[in-house]
């Protein structure tokens, strides 16, 4: 198959978005998370997206506001974090986390319980 050229603009195109997913028919949101001081230098050094910015400042936590469409590679981005990222909003997005872990909780208690001879 011969090489066609694109005339798609890549760096626009995947401006509002975490990973290569883009969902056309979703528009991007402000994602509002609050970070652990332990883990916000690395958050800081190496953004979560482009659109990144300081909301506020704590004693134990930094919260920032990301512009994107929400995505199962910002969910699983998020998760990777563990207990030092917590998505503030939008609710939908916070659901959608909380149902993540509740799976792996039933996962791995199901698991434990197997082991342990409960």
């Amino acid at each position: 198959m011969p090489y066609k050229e694109s005339d798609v603009d890549f760096e626009e195109y995947f401006d509002d978005v975490i990973g290569v997913t883009v969902p056309e028919h979703l528009e991007p949101v402000d994602v509002v998370m609050r970070v652990s001081n332990t883990r916000f230098n690395y958050v800081r050094t190496k953004p979560l997206h482009l659109s990144q910015r300081v909301v506020s400042e704590d004693k134990n936590h930094t919260t920032i506001s990301i512009n994107v469409k929400i995505t199962k590679e910002l969910i699983a981005l998020i998760l990777s974090f563990g207990p030092d990222i917590e998505v503030v909003s939008p609710a939908s997005l916070r659901a959608e986390i909380t149902k993540n872990i509740r799976a792996l909780n039933y996962i791995y208690c199901i698991d434990e319980e197997k082991l342990h001879g409960k």
